[in-house]
């Protein structure tokens, strides 16, 4: 057994081996001779110690006292500006389905110098609104409604709520977000067929 047991070591095993030995045996020998004498006052700092490892015991009251009696209620504050009567609600044109549009969107821009901060619209149609939301750089809101049987007169609409930013914007590329609509109702009606 001692021969079949010697051809399984190697000179890197014992010297791995010895090495883990002296590792761990050297942490546990300074954490057990270390103490709070062997260290400079004022060298350890809050980074230094674990996270709620110390507790109320640990202070015995040299760090914090009683808490004092609150103070005096200060007079209220003026009141914020408020935008709520500067809302504007902007709609778009109808757009109504041709004889073989299976979805078809609106987009309703804010005017210049306000974003969007709320929508929605509407689907004159046998069917459904399938996606209402704003557009990615908040200057609209756009819908996309479905029809699946096209009897003529059905539309869509969509409606955004508006308001001031508060500084003049420069007019918004509305392209980008046409396209994101483009493509989210070229996939819808992707899927359809």
């Amino acid at each position: 057994m001692l021969t079949k047991l010697r051809s399984k070591l190697s000179y890197a095993n014992v010297i791995s081996t010895l090495c883990l030995f002296m590792l761990l045996g050297g942490s546990a020998y300074a954490a057990a001779t270390i103490t709070g004498k062997d260290i400079k006052n004022s060298s350890i700092t809050g980074k230094d110690v674990k996270r709620k490892s110390l507790t109320k015991k640990h202070f015995r009251g040299s760090v914090r006292g009683a808490p004092g009696a609150p103070g005096a209620i200060g007079p209220q504050g003026p009141a914020g500006p408020s935008v709520l009567g500067q809302l504007t609600v902007v709609r778009s044109p109808q757009v109504f389905f041709g004889p073989s549009d299976f979805a078809q969107s609106a987009t309703a821009f804010c005017p210049p110098g306000f974003r969007v901060v709320s929508g929605g619209g509407f689907s004159i149609s046998d069917e459904q609104v399938a996606a209402s939301l704003a557009t990615g750089d908040r200057s609209g809101w756009g819908v996309i409604g479905i029809d699946q049987a096209p009897t003529g007169g059905e539309y869509v609409q969509a409606q955004a709520l508006c308001a001031p930013t508060g500084q003049a914007v420069a007019a918004a590329d509305r392209s980008r977000a046409r396209a994101q609509f483009a493509s989210l109702e070229a996939r819808i009606e992707a899927e359809q067929r």
